[in-house]
């Protein structure tokens, strides 16, 4: 009556296959593809006021549309997925921990080497 099943299993499957695309990564390749589609120019969430500066749930958002859909099981596989790419960014000095929130949400900004390493296109170089 309000949403059609074929759809809702369609929508499940791809995202299935987009987690298990971005799991089947290698971490460096994963955290450059964190990196340009969850911190480029054009995607830097709006909410947050300021470009270059993500959260992870932003960030899996970004990457998986449809990931407020999942189930939490599902949905903490994919987090936690984005949340490696990420650690491989910080590591690697392209992002650095902003701020941390009383209920464990963690906000990234792009530092001045991330930065450059996307105006250039060099991200993976950078990790």
């Amino acid at each position: 009556m309000f949403g059609n099943k074929k759809d809702d299993a369609d929508s499940g499957s791809d995202v299935d296959a987009e987690v298990a695309r971005l799991a089947g990564l290698p971490l460096r390749e994963l955290a450059a593809e964190v990196m340009r589609r969850g911190f480029g120019a054009t995607t830097s969430p709006e909410w947050t006021g300021r470009p270059g500066t993500a959260a992870v749930d932003s960030l899996l958002t970004t990457m998986i549309p449809t990931a407020a859909a999942l189930t939490p099981s599902r949905k903490q596989a994919a987090y936690d997925l984005i949340g490696e790419g990420v650690q491989q960014l910080e590591h690697a000095s392209l992002v650095r921990l902003t701020y941390l929130d009383n209920i464990g949400g963690r906000l990234y900004t792009l530092t001045r080497a991330g930065q450059a390493a996307l105006a250039d296109n060099t991200v993976e170089q950078a990790l």
